[in-house]
């Protein structure tokens, strides 16, 4: 198996963010595998569409696009949905989708990341993409959670957290439950905020998940 870097990546650069299990797939039979990796470039999507590949069932979607020129990813992120669609690739549309709502998200503009998690959630339940489906819904929680519908993102926090637990997905239910925990704050529900910090501490610690650092933070915090 062939390693491959995204757009942006050079060996040996420190991760942003958490780094998660590999992605797998494959172009022209050829399988290609990209180390754990905390950014998902648009262009990279949009190079990776180009060559029709084929996303093994086990690929970690949803990477967050921290382009500086979040503009220019969303573009190369749209015509990366034009070319998954006319390959007939629904999981690539999905991740796509999926990667516009978090350049929106990260951008601040709530309301165009909403539409697009959406998007990619339908996509992903089309399809049966549970992995997709339960990064989907845990950004579209994050961002209900901005535009103040704090009833609705429990409840999609919450269904984020069944479907990753259905699939045996640790790091995602840590991360479901950190997000839960913070709407709970927002919520003034402070005792259940600590269950679900609580909760997600327990499995930060079983994966070796560097996300443990912060919940311990949001935990002494609640005490005081």
């Amino acid at each position: 198996m062939r390693p491959l870097l995204p757009v942006g990546i050079e060996p040996g650069c420190p991760r942003r963010g958490r780094v998660r299990p590999n992605i797998l797939f494959s172009v022209g039979g050829e399988d290609f595998e990209l180390p754990p990796v905390a950014l998902w470039p648009g262009e990279a999507l949009e190079q990776l569409a180009a060559g029709a590949c084929q996303w093994d069932t086990r690929s970690i979607v949803g990477i967050a696009e921290v382009a500086d020129d979040v503009d220019q990813a969303i573009e190369h992120s749209r015509r990366a949905i034009e070319t998954w669609r006319r390959v007939g690739d629904r999981r690539g549309e999905g991740i796509a989708l999926d990667n516009i709502a978090e350049c929106y998200r990260k951008a601040g503009d709530y309301q165009n990341a909403r539409t697009y998690y959406v998007l990619g959630i339908e996509v992903f339940r089309e399809i049966d993409d549970l992995w997709g489906e339960g990064v989907g819904l845990a950004g579209l929680g994050r961002v209900q959670q901005h535009l103040g519908d704090l009833a609705d993102a429990v409840a999609t926090l919450e269904a984020s957290l069944d479907v990753r637990r259905r699939i045996g997905d640790k790091w995602g239910q840590s991360d479901s439950l950190h997000c839960l925990g913070l709407v709970l704050q927002d919520c003034g529900r402070t005792a259940e905020a600590r269950m679900a910090w609580t909760r997600a501490l327990v499995i930060c610690e079983e994966v070796a998940d560097p996300l443990a650092e912060e919940i311990r933070a949001l935990l002494v915090a609640a005490e005081r």
